[in-house]
This record gives structure tokens, sequence and C-alpha cells, in this order.
């Protein structure tokens, strides 16, 4: 398999995972757990899977056959965090992970899971922006006609969607998630160069969630400890729900992001993987009956025609 198919691939299964992360959201929310606290279990859970998978990888004590003479000598664990991008991680765990976690969950709770996957997607502008002028990689026309599509898509369906009353916080919510969620794109191929992705999430996650906790108690007067003990009072289902958000929903498309990072631009994988609004906005009309106006899916197909190109 090519490698230009294997990273598109990895970057549309995270996309796929990804995009049933506001339905199921939405439904948690029902239970009586907060957006705050959804956020905090969704990287709790996820950070408890990276601590795993770090641990057995670290255990078996072999060195990637692709590591450097230097790496080699050194006999440096391709598990191993790259020491001197350590505090780059607990910024990027800050501002990257907990800040989007957070603002993405309002966003579904102030304007629905379909309108908050659009305006996450705001995301390739930044990325674009990003990768050209400061990580300077190259993009094509075609990429920027793309994003153009894309963004017009973004704005109009916002704007003109017709799936709520216009929202003046649910723009600004999913405006936020998706400034964001474009730091995983420039911190993976910052970190992602000496790190496995692996490796950065076992440390960014956790901090995200620690970063979480105060913010809850502002919002919601909860206590760590209230935050744990409301799980005592969950039923099966709404359990299952937190833990296929951060299993299914993160866990496993990071894993498939950071893969796929590795092999695709910066600019390149954020467009591919606008995949994922295409599902939530189909979970959402489906779970939830959200629907866009006519001219709302005109501009969804914007957004596609940008993915496609």
């Amino acid at each position: 398999m090519k490698d230009s198919t294997k990273g598109f691939l990895l970057l549309s299964c995270a996309a796929i995972l990804w995009g049933a992360i506001g339905p199921i959201s939405k439904y948690i929310f029902t239970t009586g757990i907060t957006p705050l606290e959804t956020a905090f279990w969704r990287g709790t859970i996820a950070g408890v899977c990276y601590l795993i998978h770090f641990a057995r990888a670290r255990s078996q004590k072999t060195v990637s056959a692709r590591g450097t003479a230097t790496e080699f000598a050194n006999q440096i664990h391709p598990y191993s965090i790259y020491r001197p991008h350590i505090f780059g991680i607990v910024v990027f765990g800050v501002f990257g992970v907990a800040l989007l976690e957070g603002s993405y969950v309002f966003a579904v709770e102030e304007g629905g899971a379909a309108l908050a996957s659009i305006l996450l997607y705001s995301a390739p502008i930044w990325v674009n922006l990003y990768s050209r002028f400061v990580l300077k990689e190259s993009v094509t026309m075609r990429q920027w006609t793309a994003l153009g599509f894309t963004t017009i898509g973004i704005l109009g369906v916002s704007i003109l969607g017709g799936i709520n009353a216009f929202s003046t916080k649910a723009i600004a919510f999913g405006l936020c998630s998706g400034l964001s969620y474009a730091a995983f794109y420039v911190a993976g191929k910052i970190f992602f160069t000496r790190s496995n992705p692996v490796s950065v999430y076992v440390l960014a996650f956790p901090v995200a969630s620690l970063a979480l906790l105060p913010v809850i108690y502002l919002h919601s007067n909860l206590s760590p400890l209230d935050v744990i003990l409301k799980l005592s009072h969950l039923e099966l289902l709404p359990l299952l729900a937190l833990l296929s958000v951060g299993v299914f929903s993160t866990y496993i498309p990071y894993i498939c992001h950071g893969a796929g990072l590795k092999i695709i631009s910066a600019g390149k994988a954020s467009i591919i993987a606008s995949l994922e609004p295409v599902i939530a906005v189909c979970l959402a009309q489906f779970f939830w009956a959200e629907s866009f106006s006519t001219i709302g899916y005109f501009f969804i197909g914007l957004v596609l025609l940008g993915i496609s190109m």
C-alpha cells in the first residue's frame, strides 16, 4: 500500500470515529453530566488508555528499526519523550487538548452536534495558514481552492444553515474548538518528528484533565470528588457512552491521526479530516432530528467539495 493511501485511510478512520463525539455527548448531557464533566471524562479515559499503551510498549524494550545511528548507540526507546519538548507538550495539553474538549462540548450544548462539528472545521483555515507561513510547507493552488470552498461552506452553514436560532455562543465556542483543534496538526508536525504520538498524548491528556478540574469547580461548583461520585449514580448506558467517547472517539482516532500526520502534510491532513462533520451531521440528524435548511445543505455541499479536492 502506498504511503499516501495509508495516510488517507488513517486520517479518514480518525475523522469517522470523531464524528460520533457530538451525538454521543448530547445524549450524555441528558443524564445530568455537564459538558465540562463530559470533556473531563473523555480526556481522562483516553489518558488511561494512552498510559496503558505507553507502559506496555516501554516494557517491550525494543528499538525502532527506523531509528538513527545515534538513537541505537544511546539505546533510546521509540516510546521515550523527547525532553526538550516536555514544556511544549504541557502547553499543548492545556491550550490544545483541554480547550478543544471543553469548547467543543459547549458548542454541542449551545448549537447542536451538527453545527458544532461544522464549526470545528474552521481548523483547516488556521492550519493551512500556519503550514504556509510558519512551517514553510508548500500549499498548492488546489489546496487553497479546497480551503476556500470549506471556509465558505462553514460560514454559510453557521449563519444561514437554519438548524437552530442563530446563537452567538454556539458560533464562538465552535470557532474556538476549531482554533484549538488546529493545534493538533501543528503540534503533531513539531512533536511527532522526535516522539511517538502515544508518548506525546500520555502527557498531554492527563495535563488536559487536570486543567479542566478547576474550570469545572468554577463553572458548576463541583469538587474533583463530586465529579467522581456522580459516576456512581449513573446507569449502565450513560457509563458506556462515556467509555465509548473516551476509547472509540478519542484514544483510537488520535492514534490513527498521529500516524497519518507522519505521512501527510498538516494542510492536506486537516482537509481530509473534514469528513468528520459529514459523519456528525448524519448521526445528529438520525438520532436527534437535527436538520439544516435547503441552503444549509448547499453550504455543507461546499464543505464536501473542499474535502474531495
